[in-house]
């Protein structure tokens, strides 16, 4: 382990929080009583399990005898006045340019949405209602809107360790959240200073300096690791919790470090080095819809999201009257206004307000955009993110250290972890059909394939209860295997009509009744109908639609060539969302990959698939032994399920 990541001494149920619950429990007797799911109280773990002590990234947050003044912020709309300002901007841009904002910066902690603190209190009273005058273009007429600020109330943050140190009486402990909120909100308007800080969100942040490790996605994206910052209580402390948390941005920068148009975007997009035709476009329209961009050529960088692509005009034929009433195209005013020579005039126009339109090459993609449209691999970004315990504590350190440590100046946050006493409870022995018992035996570390620990050999056991049609009851399910063909899926055909059967015979044996027969369809990728996202869905929608009503098909395999984005969310849409037929997805290598050194496919990778499918028609793969049941019922007999606690 790094000398950066430093423990604190491990601590104790200590009888100082033992006096503390049982005075509790006596205090407020009456209360509890009446409780009806209250904190149980407890003063250990249990004796289950072995007994051990764990470093937690939790952090000490001092805080004890500070104030904060929490106000409410409302912008009042009025109907009259049209504008598309945010909460945000006015009190960033407008608010804290007057006084007594201006003046009162330093000791002023704002985050984003609703709630403004102050480690002073400001002269509000009760309500003001500040007017703010927008705009700053001697052409346009000023526009007045109103914030309103209302004080809330005083946050004396020793009432929040006597409710750690159950002083207090609370039966969820929802009172304390006003003070957490509040602390995170202060921290994260204080790591915000940092201009290398990209936030997401109230919680997330992004230090992207020249030290940030990025890991390339393809496809005009990249992901980088960041941290979800919260506050929590425990006894008679605030810590704050600092997790690792991976975003997906989309690249905004070529290789060598110039920045990307819209046009270097979709080329990175589509992995073309041709200047994109429109169909190119219009294949990367969902992908590139919604970015925002900046305008080199004026004087200020704000941004404008995508709005979509007009397709029917281009910088020759788009015409409109400049600023001298004399009508030109686009071509000549960026030629004449700017002194721009476009490159690429017959190219679609992007649009970025209601009539407002630009020649794609001159659209910036803004740095540190977030991508939130579908990514069909997630099992790519956990390969990216997955860290050792190790590594990811000096993460955690290293980010405590230069950014909450360093940039959080109320209160103190202190380096250490820390250490808490557990308890490693033993895996429990699970039950397969025909009372089979799989029990978990301790092993040491034995290299590369781990044999004796972590494997779901499935080759001796079936389901506990494989799934089955209920109407008509008895009766197999059919399935339908469908194709998505390219040249690599053609040169492997052979391999993938030996590989279905024998797939289809795993599910019977581990449980699942399948007919003899299962329904072949294909799609031919090279075909013009697929070339477009809109064509490719509707293509799958067909098939999927003959599926389930003509065929009568019960489950829908697809085989992919490749891992993709596109064709990976295309059928999702069209069978969860538009048709509503169960199915799955299997690359085409995975699907056909044979046991090293035999012609034999790989039955435990059908396994883990059939334990998905199982899952899917309604079946359970395996369950909890009689023995490790016990203590999950309640006293009625219903079964609880605990999701997770802390």
């Amino acid at each position: 382990m790094s000398d950066l990541v430093k423990f604190s001494t491990p601590t104790k149920i200590n009888d100082k929080a033992l006096v503390a619950i049982d005075t509790y429990k006596k205090t407020f007797q009456k209360q509890i009583k009446n409780e009806q799911n209250g904190i149980l109280l407890r003063p250990s773990f249990g004796t289950e399990g072995v007994p051990t002590i764990v470093g937690v990234n939790y952090f000490k947050y001092n805080v004890n005898g500070l104030k904060l003044y929490s106000y409410r912020v409302d912008l009042l709309e009025d109907p009259n006045v049209k504008t598309r300002l945010s909460i945000k901007t006015a009190v960033e841009k407008y608010l804290m340019e007057l006084e007594p904002f201006k003046s009162k910066k330093a000791i002023i902690y704002y985050r984003d949405h609703n709630h403004l603190y102050s480690r002073m209190p400001l002269p509000i009273e009760d309500v003001v209602i500040y007017p703010l005058e927008l705009g700053g273009d001697p052409k346009r007429e000023k526009k007045i809107v109103e914030l309103k600020i209302q004080f809330i109330k005083q946050l004396n943050f020793s009432d929040l360790l006597n409710y750690t140190q159950l002083k207090n009486y609370t039966p969820d402990f929802l009172e304390t959240v006003e003070y957490t909120n509040a602390l995170v909100a202060v921290m994260g308007s204080q790591v915000m200073k940092n201009t290398n800080v990209v936030g997401l969100g109230p919680n997330k942040f992004f230090l992207m300096d020249g030290a940030t490790k990025t890991t390339d996605l393809d496809k005009g994206l990249y992901v980088v690791m960041g941290t979800f910052a919260s506050v929590r209580c425990s006894f008679d402390d605030v810590r704050i919790n600092l997790n690792p948390t991976p975003a997906i941005f989309y690249k905004s920068s070529k290789p060598n470090g110039q920045p990307m148009n819209v046009l270097d975007l979709i080329q990175e997009f589509l992995k073309i080095r041709n200047v994109p035709t429109e169909r190119d476009i219009r294949r990367a329209q969902s992908f590139i819809k919604g970015c925002k961009i900046y305008r080199t050529y004026l004087n200020r960088k704000t941004t404008k999201p995508i709005l979509g692509f007009d397709y029917s005009n281009n910088s020759e034929t788009l015409k409109f009257k400049d600023a001298n009433d004399k009508l030109v195209n686009v071509k000549q005013y960026f030629q004449e206004r700017w002194n721009i020579r476009l490159k690429h005039p017959t190219l679609p126009l992007i649009k970025i307000g209601p009539e407002a339109f630009l020649p794609m090459e001159l659209g910036i993609i803004a740095p540190h955009q977030q991508y939130k449209g579908d990514f069909a691999d997630p099992a790519k970004i956990i390969k990216i993110t997955a860290t050792r315990p190790n590594q990811k504590a000096e993460l955690i350190s290293k980010t405590n250290r230069n950014l909450f440590q360093k940039q959080v100046d109320f209160g103190t946050i202190e380096s250490q972890f820390t250490v808490v006493p557990a308890r490693v409870l033993n895996a429990p022995t699970i039950e397969y059909a025909n009372n089979q018992m799989v029990t978990y035996r301790p092993a040491p570390f034995n290299g590369r394939t781990e044999k004796q620990k972590g494997n779901w050999n499935l080759e001796r056991y079936q389901f506990v209860d494989g799934a089955k049609l209920t109407k008509p009851m008895g009766k197999p399910f059919t399935f339908g295997v469908v194709i998505l063909k390219d040249e690599f899926v053609a040169k492997r055909i052979g391999d993938l009509q030996r590989a279905v059967p024998t797939f289809l015979t795993e599910l019977g044996r581990l449980g699942i009744k399948i007919g003899k027969n299962f329904k072949k369809y294909s799609i031919d990728l090279n075909h013009a109908s697929v070339q477009s996202q809109t064509g490719l869905e509707s293509n799958i929608i067909s098939i999927a639609k003959k599926a389930k009503t003509e065929d009568q098909c019960n489950f829908l395999l697809f085989i992919l060539p490749r891992q993709d984005t596109p064709l990976y969310s295309a059928i999702k849409r069209a069978c969860d969302l538009k048709v509503g037929i169960l199915n799955s997805c299997s690359i085409l290598n995975t699907f056909t990959k044979k046991r090293r050194g035999t012609e034999n496919f790989d039955a435990m990778t059908y396994a883990q698939m059939a334990m998905k499918i199982n899952i899917k028609l309604g079946g359970s793969n395996h369950k909890l032994s009689k023995k490790d049941s016990q203590g999950l019922f309640d006293k009625n007999n219903v079964p609880i399920f605990i999701l997770g606690a802390d």
